[in-house]
């Protein structure tokens, strides 16, 4: 770019699109200051909250101030969260002689709009200098004392509301939509003291209307008995007692040998029952109960050690035949030659048939796994999980934990199971060399079994700690990406990095443990290690007389290499052991609450044995079949609730009885305060929420009985927060590929947006 920006001064930033912390409302108005630190910031948090309007809302709030706020802010309205971000704009004006605000009061509505204009913008910061940008309530351009009007990124119009309404009549009256003597009508303040409407059961926000009378604005009530004072008294502070956010918890105690299974069997599943619904098409009357497939991974888990044992029986008949052969003479054509043939051949090919069963399956189970995981989460209920549960952790489950099972157990599942054998080979050996070996290796074995069991419950402990206390760490870097334009603008960026280093921190110090923890069974075994290396040599030297030199020359070779298969088998044992946490965490989320319906082949697991076809019971809805729901469309589009009852995560309803009709082509207006519940009709429509009670009816077909994905299809929504995928921006109008580039230019011909799109260097194909 060019020329040059000058800011002097600390700077306080309201964002057009309101950034909510996972915190309390307090302390997201707060933004890293202490209300309790002195009495002056106590009371200007009171007045922040005062003139953002949040008042009447503390009084609905389950804990007040100390209300948890989920991420992005899903518990509160859109008008609540613009509210919010001005409080803490507000609030920051103690440190702040710049404020900027960007078009501030978009999400709320003209009543609410110019109490919060009157009350903040012209009171509380009268003393600094106050930058607002306005898409919307431009009737409040003449209180301001200079007006730029920007057009294509070109100033076209600055001066005061007087200079502009004389030299600039034609543009302000296409600006405002107003007559230009408007910006030099006489301006009357709002009354200092105003009572609002609150409906105590779900209101949300509560201010007057306003009406214009004249050059004046008057504020009067909707409803005078049920008016209640915004509270000139101190703000009384609530303990938090309702948690919304959901704590990741650690399991508590080892892997069990079902996850082993488990994770086997999700490798049985055929891939076209996630990918082309083929086989749910084709064998919809088939139950794969979750039993069948357990036991199927227990009988492959079995083959597969079964052909690890005779892997390594190979390549102990391969060592003992070659040495009786070396021994005997070396004749080619002795049998003991064919043995030793025998076992390599045998050896060989268990080899490679155990490592390509083993990796083919593993790979398989993480890949059916995550498909699974991504169909619960897909289908997963909006208010029981995605409310509850944070960024971080699903994102901790689809990186980490699947990591973990496409590349380390397979990885270290197989060198365990090698070394294992490897470890009992040696003991066989010795005693089979020599029984008196079995005094020292059988006290050695409990020996070393009991140090594997004190360290891995230890070890998988702490590593279930450290995978736990990973992802606060990718929610804080989520959340702090999402808001970072407002952290600079507050120049807070120290404090949200230090806030970063002691999640960091805290990850950490349960990975420094566990390698600690690693660094002190090395040194046990290593030790352990010796002494039976130690005693077998004695014991060679003492029975040399009395035992074959073939069979002593053997188990000592095999015994020299103890100490570091010792160790290395305990390691990766207990390396296995923790890592097949990610496997049971993985499938901990094949149980997460579920949307109601969807269509049979789309059907989705909830069993956290394993991955089921879940058939839906037949059903219908004013005498249409199940195989004529799945084929539902509206045809005039009549839209009739009935009694509806919605409310979520079992708090109190926030529609009560809703009924009303929708007539073919009619247009209709739902307004109400922020709050009163307009989104939540839209939530009901679309099933994100099912209703407590009534009907929702399109065109007589109860809702409830059509497929979700059926109904979603046939409906369309603008959300009131804009939704944007990664791609193109074609992709972003039609995502399925479902219409031509004539009917999408023609769209954006009747948003206004052909030219603007006809700019961009690769036209629909801009990323």
């Amino acid at each position: 770019g060019e020329g040059s920006v000058q800011v002097r001064g600390p700077i306080s930033y309201c964002a057009q699109t309101p950034w909510i912390q996972n915190m309390s409302l307090r302390n997201n108005v707060l933004f890293g200051q202490d209300a309790n630190e002195s009495a002056n910031l106590h009371t200007a948090y009171e007045k922040a909250l005062s003139a953002a309007c949040l008042l009447p809302d503390l009084k609905i709030l389950p804990d007040g101030d100390e209300t948890e706020i989920g991420e992005r802010g899903i518990n509160l309205s859109g008008g609540q969260k613009a509210r919010v971000s001005l409080a803490r704009s507000f609030m920051s004006a103690n440190r702040s002689q710049i404020i900027l605000l960007d078009d501030p009061f978009s999400a709320v509505d003209g009543n609410t709009g110019n109490w919060i204009f009157e009350h903040g913008v012209l009171h509380l910061l009268h003393d600094k200098i106050r930058i607002v940008a306005l898409n919307s309530h431009l009737h409040l351009l003449k209180y301001f004392h200079r007006i730029l009007v920007l057009d294509n990124g070109v100033i076209v119009a600055d001066g005061s509301p007087h200079e502009l309404a004389r030299n600039h009549r034609d543009l302000i009256a296409r600006v405002t939509g107003s007559s230009p003597d408007d910006l030099t009508a006489s301006v009357s303040p709002v009354p200092d003291s105003i009572n609002v409407t609150l409906d105590a059961a779900d209101a949300v926000e509560e201010p007057a209307s306003i009406k214009n009378e004249g050059d004046h604005v008057a504020f009067v009530n909707a409803e005078p008995d049920a008016n209640v004072d915004i509270p000139k008294a101190p703000l009384v502070m609530r303990a938090s007692t309702v948690a919304l956010i959901q704590k990741e918890k650690a399991a508590v105690g080892a892997v069990s040998y079902a996850t082993y299974i488990r994770y086997f069997s999700a490798s049985l599943v055929p891939s076209d029952f996630f990918e082309d619904h083929t086989f749910y098409e084709k064998n919809n009357s088939i139950n794969f109960t979750s039993w069948s497939r357990f036991v199927y991974g227990a009988i492959l888990m079995t083959v597969l050690l079964v052909l690890f044992v005779i892997a390594q029986l190979g390549r102990v008949a391969v060592d003992f035949f070659l040495m009786r052969w070396a021994s005997a003479g070396g004749d080619k054509n002795d049998d003991l030659a064919k043995a030793y043939y025998i076992s390599m051949g045998v050896m060989v090919a268990a080899l490679l048939l155990r490592s390509k069963m083993l990796i083919h399956f593993a790979i398989l189970c993480s890949k059916n796994l995550h498909a699974a995981v991504f169909r619960t989460v897909i289908s997963a209920s909006v208010p029981l999980f995605y409310d509850t549960h944070t960024i971080g952790e699903v994102l901790n489950r689809f990186s980490k934990d699947c990591e973990t099972m496409d590349v380390n157990i397979p990885e270290f599942m197989l060198q365990m199971l090698v070394n294992q054998l490897q470890v009992l080979s040696a003991f066989a050996l010795c005693i089979y060399a020599s029984p008196w070996f079995a005094l020292i290796m059988l006290p050695l074995a409990v020996g070393f079994y009991w140090m594997f069991l004190y360290f891995s419950s230890v070890s998988r402990d702490l590593k279930k700690l450290e995978s736990v206390t990973r992802s606060p760490i990718y929610a804080a870097l989520s959340e702090t990406l999402t808001g970072l334009e407002t952290i600079r603008a507050y120049g807070d960026t120290d404090r949200f990095f230090q806030n970063y280093l002691r999640r960091m921190e805290r990850n950490e110090k349960y990975f420094y443990h566990l390698w600690m923890c690693m660094s002190w069974v090395t040194a046990r075994l290593e030790l352990a290690s010796s002494f039976i290396l130690m005693a077998v040599a004695i014991l060679t030297v003492g029975l040399r007389s009395a035992v074959s030199p073939v069979a002593l020359g053997l188990a000592l070779t095999y015994s020299m290499n103890l100490t570091a298969l010792f160790q290395r088998t305990v390691q990766l044992t207990i390396d296995v052991t923790t890592y097949m946490t990610a496997t049971e965490r993985m499938c901990e989320y094949l149980t997460i609450p579920q949307e109601q319906s969807t269509l049979p082949h789309m059907a989705v697991p909830v069993s956290d044995r394993s991955i089921e076809l879940v058939k839906e019971k037949k059903s219908s809805s004013d005498g249409l079949e199940k195989k004529d729901l799945i084929k539902w469309a509206p045809k005039s589009g009549k839209i009739d609730f009935q009694d509806v009852v919605l409310s979520y995560r079992g708090n109190p309803p926030v529609l009560k009885g809703v009924s009303f009709s929708v007539r073919h082509g009619e247009r209709v207006g739902v307004c109400g305060r922020t709050g009163a519940g307009k989104s939540s009709l839209m939530v009901a429509l679309f099933r994100m929420v099912e209703i407590n009670e009534g009907r929702i009816s399109i065109d007589d077909t109860d809702i409830s009985q059509v497929p979700l994905q059926v109904l979603r299809s046939k409906l369309a929504i603008i959300p009131q927060d804009p939704v944007l995928l990664t791609g193109t921006l074609r992709f972003q109008l039609d995502p399925f590929n479902t219409f031509s580039d004539a009917e999408v230019w023609n769209v954006l011909e009747q948003v206004n947006m052909h030219e603007a799109v006809r700019s961009f260097t690769f036209g629909l194909s801009e990323p």
